[in-house]
């Protein structure tokens, strides 16, 4: 789309190096460079692209390196690199006008039509050649148009298989645990007791997204999940996720407010009259802020409070409230690595009462460390280690001997995603979890291995 954008754009950008409007940048006589330039202004800018991708890790910081960088990865169909490089080119010359209105072109390749807006609108104020307003005049027309745009539908279907070696995520020598933590010896049954099977995975969703005006969009999405224990069906988990709500872009923020839902059911084999299961309803408001520092960094902070249902046991029914901030960093260079950091603190305010007076309200506090990085074009790989300290709010909820239970959970997950091709992909996983706390009832750990292959609808 906007071929003629992207020639006049083009056009426009080399005049300016030429005539010296682009202060920063020289002519350099290297072989590699006027090779790549020579490719672009003829069109091929996936040759130069392959030409120059395979240097980055060594010249990444030269202006007019990472300008042609840029430029072709923009020009053949990489935006999210193309920002990366314009954003180093930019930080070396902040008025290098080239790189800012390449900058706009991939963000409006992204499809970040607000920062694109933003962008392009920086450069109208100064003044620019004829040709280059013409063409800056015809993106914000097509932001504008774009904002009128079709109603989106997107789905996805995935399955697949795996293990998981505590099903019950219950501690492995359950009696004694049970007397230090009760005073009471008793062999375990039922959910008391640790199980592992392999299991089968389904899953499916579907996203619909409704422009209401410039930067306003509806949404609503619905995914579901159903996990089958091959030697354990009573284990087995249906998940139904629901959200809907709106979104606000304004120029590098974005606001989003929605309502979620979600339904959970698991049987289990709870030896109680009436059954007691893992049945569990959550309904809840959410609220998000994001914002783009630059094409590297990303913060935001988020909010919501929601309500805990469990409809066969009543004293588990909590009104929570969780607050959180992160921060998202994507490094220049091959690979494409990336860093998060996602800090939240927790308060869960029990509704009933247990038969001892207490309740089981709990504050918890909780940190999220995670990585990506692309091995080659179609495979990405990543790792994330979550831990969270919790702490009970009222004395013996969870126990007769100690009063306050305190239980330290990490977790630590490696993946991968294997992209066939634009709309399937295959992807294996593995998770750890453990859990320490001062009541022996409630140590556990558990691994989970899986693949799964997925199907997108776009």
């Amino acid at each position: 789309m906007h071929k003629n954008f992207r020639t006049k754009a083009y056009f426009w950008t080399v005049a300016a190096l030429y005539l010296g409007l682009t202060s920063g940048l020289s002519v350099a006589a290297e072989p590699v460079l006027e090779q790549a330039r020579a490719l672009l202004q003829s069109g091929k800018a996936s040759e130069a692209y392959s030409q120059l991708a395979p240097l980055e890790f060594e010249r990444s910081g030269e202006l007019e390196y990472d300008y042609l960088l840029g430029l072709a990865a923009l020009d053949s169909g990489k935006p999210d690199k193309a920002t990366l490089a314009f954003e180093r080119v930019l930080a070396i010359n902040p008025n290098h006008a080239g790189a800012r209105l390449d900058m706009a072109r991939a963000y409006y390749a992204l499809g970040s039509h607000a920062q694109a807006k933003a962008e392009f609108e920086t450069l109208l104020k100064q003044n620019p050649p004829p040709a280059a307003r013409d063409t800056i005049h015809k993106y914000l027309a097509a932001i504008e148009a774009s904002g009128r745009s079709k109603t989106e539908l997107t789905g996805y279907f995935a399955t697949g298989f795996g293990h998981d070696s505590n099903i019950t995520s219950v501690t492995t020598d359950f009696a004694p645990a049970a007397l230090a933590t009760y005073g009471v010896a008793y062999l375990p049954t039922g959910n008391a007791l640790t199980y592992s099977s392999p299991f089968f995975s389904l899953e499916g969703g579907v996203e619909i997204k409704i422009p209401v005006r410039e930067g306003l969009t509806a949404f609503a999405g619905l995914d579901a999940k159903r996990r089958n224990y091959t030697s354990r069906h009573s284990y087995d988990t249906e998940t139904l996720d629901g959200r809907v709500g709106v979104s606000l872009a304004r120029g590098n923020q974005a606001y989003r407010f929605s309502i979620v839902g979600q339904s959970y059911a698991q049987d289990g084999e709870a030896p109680t009259t009436p059954k007691q299961t893992s049945e569990r309803d959550m309904l809840g408001l959410s609220a998000e802020w994001r914002n783009n520092l630059n094409a590297s960094n990303q913060i935001g902070v988020f909010l919501q409070v929601n309500e805990q249902r469990y409809p066969t046991t009543d004293t588990s029914n909590v009104e929570e409230v969780l607050i959180g901030a992160n921060w998202l960093h994507a490094y220049a260079g091959p690979y494409k690595p990336l860093i998060f950091v996602n800090l939240f603190y927790g308060e869960d305010k029990a509704i009933k009462r247990l038969a001892n007076g207490s309740d089981v309200s709990k504050s918890f506090t909780g940190l999220r460390l995670g990585g990506q990085y692309s091995s080659n074009e179609k495979t990405d790989i990543y790792l994330s280690l979550g831990y969270q300290w919790r702490n009970d709010s009222t004395a013996y909820a969870r126990s007769t001997l100690i009063d306050f239970g305190e239980d330290k959970l990490a977790d630590l997950t490696l993946g991968m995603n294997w992209r066939l091709d634009r709309n399937w992909s295959v992807q294996p996983q593995i998770s750890y979890m453990f859990n320490e706390s001062n009541l022996p009832t409630a140590e556990f750990d558990r691994t989970q291995v899986s693949v799964m292959v997925r199907r997108d609808f776009r």
